[in-house]
């Protein structure tokens, strides 16, 4: 028997394997890196579709849950339903008839869905783009002559359009870019993206307010020469601009260099007092923070019971003073719901806010700190990754100091492994909470809150 033949009688259950295909594409799991994908979807499209909605290419949930945009947590069709006025929520976990619902909505609004993207290899175990090896794109095209009311574009992030313009440089319909509905893009929160949905539908005439037929027609009643003249005055106006930016950066230079010179004879005399008084940096998300200690007080009373322990303070925190003070983190809208307490009275007023927040904390005997008590950040971001840690905070002398806390709650892995670290001798029964973080977007909303649910009543805050 060849080597060949005896390779493929390797036993699986006492069954012999049959087999490798060459031309057949890999399974879609998350587990497993993925290659040679063809886009599973037909396009959702019919005759009347007036604007044409493009992504990318599915991720390894859009394939499993046999939609677009199929992620639990991308808000691409929570939006949809929202603007349309359409109640979503009486289909519950019944995927089968949600799916139908989506796809019949973006039939009776005129809304075409498809992607850049028809054929690619995921070359790591992640739906990002950048794991993605374009292979075919769709035929774009072809799918605007076959229908040829589509009026508009939309391409539902800054990703879609690079690979819009570089794989169909001649459609010239007007496009608009729409914000990320992925969990992962998380600078702006749901109802930033909600209001900008709801501009460019009005724009492109899905939302009254506006038709792209009408203006189309409209733009061709005007005269060439007038349209001459203004991309004329638009030449002129960059170019002044230009001009003022140069010399704006020329004066620059000539004060830094001034400057320069100046301080190199103070440097000396300067340096040693600088190090000291200037160790710690102010806290913004442009620059690399070091040396930061922790910038709020414990929250905890008499009468804590449970004590919740996180990393360090985000970026946004810091910026909110407030633990978990990122908009899109969902642990103080897990709180609110949990212990039935109405958070949307306070709006956008922050402060307010806080206090509930703060108030809600302190009734409920929930005592909030964090592990870490100073680190230096070594990238422009909120990562635990990016910490060193310096100093972990007195949890011990916490404990003496509130002896009716007879619990801890970790709102993550990583907190359990720098818990197990720093704070070995502490012997009360310890819980891992899912982490509410935008950033951990492998549990949905609703599956951190049931978890959180079922650890509260376990430590007896519910």
């Amino acid at each position: 028997m060849s080597n060949n033949k005896r390779k493929r009688k390797q036993l699986s259950n006492g069954k012999e394997l049959p087999p490798k295909d060459k031309n057949k594409k890999a399974r879609v799991t998350g587990s497993e890196t993925q290659t040679d994908l063809s886009h599973p979807f037909q396009p959702i499209v019919n005759k009347n579709s007036k604007v044409l909605i493009l992504g990318t290419f599915p991720s390894i949930k859009s394939f499993e849950n046999t939609i677009y945009y199929g992620h639990p947590q991308n808000a691409f069709w929570k939006i949809l339903f929202e603007l349309f006025g359409v109640d979503s929520t009486k289909y519950g976990k019944d995927t089968a008839r949600l799916n139908k619902a989506r796809r019949k909505l973006a039939d009776n609004k005129g809304i075409a869905i498809w992607d850049c993207i028809g054929a690619a290899q995921r070359t790591k175990k992640n739906s990002l783009d950048s794991s993605l090896n374009v292979q075919k794109p769709n035929d774009i095209p072809g799918l605007l002559k076959k229908y040829p009311k589509i009026k508009a574009i939309c391409l539902t992030s800054k990703a879609t359009l690079t690979l819009f313009k570089r794989h169909f440089k001649n459609i010239s319909l007007p496009k608009h870019v729409l914000p990320s509905p992925s969990p992962m893009y998380f600078r702006m929160s749901y109802s930033e993206k909600r209001d900008k949905y709801k501009e460019i539908f009005e724009e492109v005439g899905l939302l009254s307010g506006g038709d792209p037929k009408k203006k189309s027609k409209e733009e061709k009643k005007k005269p060439k020469k007038e349209k001459k003249k203004r991309s004329k005055n638009k030449k002129k106006e960059k170019k002044k601009e230009k001009k003022k930016e140069k010399e704006k950066e020329k004066e620059k230079r000539k004060k830094k260099n001034e400057k320069t010179t100046k301080d190199k004879k103070d440097n000396k005399k300067k340096n040693c007092t600088s190090i000291k008084n200037n160790k710690q940096q102010s806290v913004t998300g442009s620059e690399t923070q070091t040396d930061l200690s922790h910038p709020f007080q414990p929250i905890v009373n008499k009468n804590s019971r449970v004590l919740i322990l996180g990393t360090f303070p985000s970026i946004k925190s810091f910026e909110n003073t407030i633990y978990y003070g990122h908009p899109q983190n969902a642990f103080w809208k897990i709180l609110f719901e949990l212990f039935g307490v109405d958070s949307t009275k306070y709006g956008k007023d922050t402060a307010r806010l806080n206090k509930a927040r703060r108030k809600l904390a302190d009734k409920k005997g929930i005592a909030i700190w964090d592990c870490i008590g100073a680190a230096q950040r070594t990238k422009k971001n909120s990562l635990d990754s990016s910490l060193n840690v310096q100093k972990p905070n007195d949890i011990p002398g916490l404990l003496k100091k509130y002896p009716k806390i007879k619990a801890i709650c970790l709102t993550s892995k990583a907190t359990l492994t720098l818990f197990k670290r720093h704070f070995k001798n502490i012997s009360l029964p310890k819980h891992v909470l899912p982490s509410p973080s935008p950033m951990y977007f492998q549990m949905s909303y609703s599956e951190k809150r049931d978890k959180y649910k079922e650890i509260f009543e376990e430590v007896g805050l519910l």
